[in-house]
């Protein structure tokens, strides 16, 4: 028996938000408005702590990561969820200022249901033949 909606809607929605924030991330690099949202979200100017540098692959990279999570999410794919909740996690970028809240709800969601990812669905094991049906593959 499948699992009802309720179950997936909180990862669904943590998901979109993640693809959305790892967009917005995304233009936010390629923009070079990574210094600029920093010193907002901070309340003070460019720290020395923070990287924000255009040409650095990293914010670039960080970025793609985190819409690959979010992918990951909505399909049910907990290794590409947990490699992109992880790069989201990583704050001392303008991409983690913008990823880390929509990573924590996909990493809360994740481990509210680990059965909603293919990873932990419960396999058949009983004696015998297994019954038909994708639901005890």
């Amino acid at each position: 028996m499948a699992l009802p909606l309720r179950v997936h809607l909180p990862r669904l929605a943590a998901s979109v938000l993640m693809i959305g924030a790892g967009i917005a991330a995304l233009i936010l690099t390629l923009l070079d408005w990574g210094a600029s949202f920093a010193a907002v979200v901070l309340g003070q100017p460019f720290p020395d702590w923070f990287s924000a540098h255009p040409w650095q692959p990293w914010p670039v990279c960080q970025s793609l990561l985190v819409i690959v999570g979010g992918l990951g999410g909505m399909t049910g794919v907990f290794t590409l969820t947990a490699i992109g909740i992880l790069a989201g996690l990583v704050f001392t970028s303008p991409v983690g200022l913008l990823t880390t809240l929509p990573s924590v709800l996909l990493l809360l969601s994740a481990l509210l249901r680990l059965r909603a990812f293919y990873e932990f669905m419960p396999r058949w094991q009983g004696p015998g033949p297994r019954p038909p049906g994708p639901e005890y593959r």
